[in-house]
Formats: structure tokens, sequence, C-alpha cells
């Protein structure tokens, strides 16, 4: 009750729910897994899961990374014993991956991916990735999250809620140079060209499904049945309890 809205991925509802509680996702931004592994070419060549065998892979301690890379890495036919995933302080993966004390480290479309190439450039190496999403990892990434009792109790609030975000999107899409500007006016800390690349990744993310904002229910049935594997979460959980479309721009009210 701290906040009506959040932004949060379908991990965190569905473990919210798995422990008792009451949220669920009204709209989707990262319609694909928006993270992978960053690594430097010149020193190695990462094109599929297999190749990270016998690598070092570092993340945040408490990135879904250290749960879902092992499932990930073994729906893929890679054995999680033979990839050494380290857990990092989040600040020094991209430190940590350009010094060579890791081979690959985990980075985000939308957020630390900007930073990554940046850094890369500056140390004169050259970065790739290996997205999860292009190998066996069809779910949603974070979007719009809210509580069963701000649905039942303030509809109309929810509704304009998600009109006014999705609007916003729309606009910094359609007017990127703005949109920066206004970021950086208001965040005058940010970097210009890091805060552009970010939101053009994340318009590239948000535009997956039509119209902008929409839950697939064949994909959140896929994402239900990937996190039950990596996860200890309640069986009986199902789609229906995770999302709904109901308020979204263009759904019938």
């Amino acid at each position: 009750g701290m906040f009506a809205f959040g932004y949060g991925d379908p991990l965190a509802v569905v473990l919210n729910r798995s422990n008792g509680g009451k949220t669920k996702m009204i709209g989707s931004i990262n319609t694909r897994w928006p993270s992978g592994l960053c690594f430097v070419q010149e020193r190695h060549s990462i094109t599929k899961p297999e190749d990270l065998k016998g690598l070092k892979v570092g993340g945040g301690q408490n990135s879904p990374m250290q749960v879902i890379v092992p499932a990930w890495l073994e729906r893929n036919g890679v054995d999680r014993a033979d990839v050494k995933i380290l857990q990092l302080d989040p600040a020094i993966v991209v430190t940590s991956l350009i010094e060579g004390q890791i081979d690959a480290g985990e980075c985000w479309l939308g957020n630390s991916m900007a930073l990554f190439q940046k850094r890369a450039k500056d140390a004169g190496v050259t970065l790739s990735w290996l997205p999860y999403a292009d190998f066996n990892l069809d779910i949603y990434g974070n979007g719009l999250i809210t509580t069963e009792k701000m649905i039942a109790e303030k509809p109309d609030v929810v509704r304009n809620f998600l009109a006014a975000t999705y609007k916003g999107y729309d606009y910094a899409i359609a007017h990127p140079d703005e949109a920066t500007e206004i970021m950086v006016k208001y965040f005058p800390v940010l970097d210009r060209a890091i805060t552009k690349q970010q939101l053009l990744e994340t318009a590239d993310l948000i535009k997956g499904e039509t119209p902008m904002g929409w839950l697939n229910q064949n994909k959140i049935n896929e994402t239900l049945t990937f996190l039950k594997s990596a996860y200890d979460i309640r069986q009986d959980i199902v789609a229906a309890d995770v999302y709904t479309t109901e308020f979204l721009p263009g759904s019938k009210p």
C-alpha cells in the first residue's frame, strides 16, 4: 500500500502470489526478457549456450539470473555445473568483465547495456552479447503492476493510469531526442547519450505487442511454466492469477 502502481516483472508477481500476495500485471513494457550475457569479442566467441561451458559468468547477487540462468542452461542442454556463475556486487559486473575477471556478465537492454558498451569502447575492446530470449526463453520482462485491491476499488484510476502511461511511451518513441532532453532536464546526472540509447532500446522492447502494452495469454503461460521450473512456486497458480488486460487502452470497461 505504499504506492498504487509498480514497475516489475512476472517473476515478482508470481513469487508474490506464491507467498500469499495479491498483485497483478496490468500491462507489458519489456515484451521479451531483455537481458543476456555480454562478452568481449577479442577473448571469446559465444554464439549459443553450449559455448558457455567452462566459463565464468557474473551477475548481481540479487539478480534473477542466479536462478534463471541455471534453468535456462538446462533448457538448452547444458549442465548447470559446467558454467561457473558468480554472485557479484552489481556495481562491479561491467568492470569485472572489461578487466577479464569474468568471461561474461549479465547486461540488460534499456538499462546496463549502454554502460557496458561505453566501458568497452573506452577500453578499446568490442562488446557482443548472447540474449537469453534467442534460446528457449520466450517470456515477458518488466511491465506495470498493481494490486487486486486497487483494481477492485479504483478501476477508473487503473484504466486512466495505463492510458496516460502508454500515451507517454508512444510520444517518447516518436520524439526520442525531446524525450531524452526532458529526462536530462529533471535528472541532470544522467549521461545524455546513454539515456537516449536506453530510451531507444526500451522503445524496441515495448513494440512487441499490439496494441501497446498487451499481454498474450500463451506467452504468460510459457512464462509461468519456465518460472515454475526454476523457482519453488505454488503449482496451482494460473495465468489468470498473474495478469489482466481489461484496463489497457482499447479494452472495454
